[in-house]
């Protein structure tokens, strides 16, 4: 039986695509959420990367000493898995001689949503560090838009098999029927769009104060100036 194709879009949220036997008492649907963030590096990279978020934590989160009891709060973990190469047109580790993965985990309240995680901006930096510095390749699951759309450091320029993609793309998919929402922001190297709160939406890395949450400052980072993040006000005086 012939079915007729898609007007637009063959694609979805997988949110909306998905579901699980565990429904509606999935983990995910608890009032804690896991937020993921996860990126490929190269393994040579992986000392220098290393050094630097000992310095995000030591001069963004400890403050030079002034604030040494500071400790990121339960659910701030790193994680970091070493594994093969693929070479896929699309693979994360696309290109790289051995990869190593970063994954960044926190913890945050469903019922809190005008404010982000507790030292938030701590995660934000190491995120941006891994993506820009680091060159790292986001996992096409697991990361905001953001991440893929910061236009500082196009992700489509991480990934040196990408054009191989798109040439495959225009001979089998012409009219783009299978191709995502965010796929075409990665092909276009399109920015995100800049409006009050992006930052704390997850939709961009903020460049002022209007992109942070209430009571917010977009700031530079005390460890690296260039990278600039969402911190408390008076983030000594409030939280100590």
């Amino acid at each position: 039986m012939m079915y007729p194709l898609p007007q637009k879009y063959a694609v979805g949220s997988t949110n909306k695509m998905m579901g699980g036997a565990c429904e509606p008492f999935c983990a995910w649907n608890s009032e804690v959420t896991f937020d993921d963030i996860e990126l490929a590096i190269e393994l040579d990279d992986f000392p220098a990367w290393t050094e630097d978020i000992k310095k995000i934590i030591e001069k963004d989160l400890k403050e030079d000493g002034k604030a040494i009891d500071r400790c990121m709060p339960f659910g701030g973990y790193i994680f970091v898995r070493f594994g093969n190469r693929n070479d896929d047109n699309t693979a994360v580790t696309s290109g790289t001689k051995m990869p190593v993965y970063v994954e960044l985990t926190y913890a945050r309240s469903r019922k809190i949503t005008g404010a982000p995680a507790k030292y938030q901006f701590v995660m934000d930096l190491m995120e941006q560090i891994t993506l820009c510095k680091y060159k790292g390749r986001p996992h096409w699951g697991k990361n905001y838009d953001r991440t893929f759309t910061n236009p500082d450091c196009p992700v489509r320029d991480h990934l040196p098999n990408f054009d191989k993609q798109i040439e495959l793309q225009a001979k089998y998919d012409p009219k783009k029927i299978f191709e995502p929402l965010l796929m075409q922001s990665v092909i276009n190297r399109t920015p995100p769009a800049y409006s009050p709160k992006c930052d704390l939406h997850r939709t961009c890395f903020c460049k002022e104060g209007s992109h942070c949450a209430d009571g917010f400052e977009c700031v530079a980072s005390y460890a690296f100036p260039e990278y600039k993040v969402c911190k408390p006000i008076g983030l000594r005086a409030k939280f100590g």
